[in-house]
Order: structure tokens, then C-alpha cells, then sequence
């Protein structure tokens, strides 16, 4: 897991943090934020925190990128 404080959340920004810390054609696992969308174009093998539904009609999540994308949450609402 990489995290790092951000001056301001937006793709941009989310990739720029990525290209610097991250080899091209790595697996990286996220949340369901749209703007993780951007890393599968940048040649990152992007694996979004829900698969596909398991017959039930629900998705099934991946639970620690889902709890990694609570944490980022979590720290955008306690930003001053």
C-alpha cells in the first residue's frame, strides 16, 4: 500500500503520485472512484475493488482496497 497527502484530489494529481512511485505494468488496486480510470491508459493493469457479480446480483468487493479507499475518505473529511 502507497499513500501520500495531496495538495488536492483529482486524477491528475492521483497520477502524477502513481508514476512516481509505482513501476509502468503494475497491478494496482483501488477503490471504485471514477478517477482511477486514468490508470489503466498511463499502462498500469488497473483491478477496481469490485468483481463481478457472483450469481447473487451482488457485487462482490475486495476488502482491503475497499477499506484503503475508506481510509482516503476518511482523511479528505477530517482536512481542515
Amino acid at each position: 500500500m502507497r499513500l501520500r497527502r495531496l495538495a488536492h484530489v483529482d486524477s491528475r494529481a492521483m497520477l502524477d503520485f502513481v508514476t512516481a512511485t509505482v513501476a509502468p505494468g503494475t497491478a494496482i488496486r483501488t477503490g471504485s472512484w471514477p478517477g482511477y480510470a486514468a490508470l489503466g491508459a498511463a499502462g498500469y493493469r488497473h483491478e477496481p475493488s469490485t468483481r463481478p457479480s457472483d450469481g447473487t446480483g451482488h457485487e462482490r468487493t475486495l476488502p482491503m482496497p475497499a477499506r484503503a479507499d475508506l481510509l482516503r475518505l476518511w482523511i479528505w473529511s477530517t482536512e481542515s
